[in-house]
């Protein structure tokens, strides 16, 4: 913040805040810092930002539910159901696609040696209305046979495991797209090392997060001894303060 904008609160005028840039900062500190006294620093920073805009509860309440699920997503990558067992979901669908192959390549070779795919032999007038219902019993007999022979090789419960496969492969693309996009965020207030898991980082900020609504809450408390009258012009010099040092958004 402009030096302009710090004299403009200090003289208890009211200019534009980013003050949730402040909020930012704080999840920040809170995320970087084991320090036990942070809290006692910032308390009324919290209930100032509380005060200044209740909608700052739901928004970090929001970004640490976010974080918490995107943590959780990361961890979802483990064994999956196969019918031998468990094994790791790119081995399950190798071995469910062989399966899938093997079982088109014999319906194939039986509607050929069938006949029932020849294009010469099936005509649009072999299915109309009229044929179907002058079919006779060996006709019909005969039909019911070859459709059975080519459901049998396709109709296998081992051929029925790709679909839920392929949702849990794409559970787990959403999951790491989730996961990705949270980091990319929290670039946005400091730099994040390649080589940290991700997970730790993830679950930092949203201790951070979890550390500001604690205090944002505890303020809104009736036992809270800081709950006297507080103006306007208090508010706004205390934001603008912490304002003055904070430059990023999240």
């Amino acid at each position: 913040m402009s030096d302009t904008k710090c004299s403009l609160i200090a003289s208890g005028q009211r200019p534009t805040i980013n003050a949730e840039q402040v909020v930012w900062q704080l999840v920040r500190l809170f995320a970087s810092h084991d320090d036990p006294t942070l809290k006692t620093k910032v308390g009324r920073l919290a209930k100032t930002l509380s005060e200044y805009q209740p909608d700052f509860k739901r928004m970090v309440s929001a970004k640490k539910k976010a974080l918490e699920q995107a943590v959780q997503g990361l961890g979802c990558h483990g064994l999956t159901p196969d019918v031998s067992g468990l094994t790791h979901l790119h081995v399950a669908i190798k071995t469910e696609l062989q399966r899938h192959v093997e079982a088109y390549k014999s319906a194939l070779h039986r509607l050929e040696e069938l006949g029932l795919a020849a294009s010469d032999n099936k005509k649009p007038v072999d299915a109309s209305h009229q044929r179907l219902l002058s079919l006779r019993l060996p006709e019909v007999q005969q039909r019911l046979i070859d459709n059975k022979t080519v459901l049998t090789i396709l109709d296998k419960p081992a051929l029925k495991q790709l679909g839920p496969l392929i949702e849990t492969l794409a559970t787990r693309v959403q999951s790491d797209k989730e996961a990705l996009f949270c980091i990319s965020q929290l670039k946005r207030l400091q730099p994040i090392e390649e080589d940290k898991p991700v997970a730790t980082v993830l679950m930092s900020f949203s201790r951070g997060c979890g550390a500001l609504l604690e205090l944002m809450h505890a303020a809104e408390s009736p036992c809270n001894s800081d709950t006297g009258y507080h103006s306007e012009t208090e508010t706004e010099q205390e934001l603008g303060i912490e304002a003055c040092y904070t430059t990023h958004t999240f």
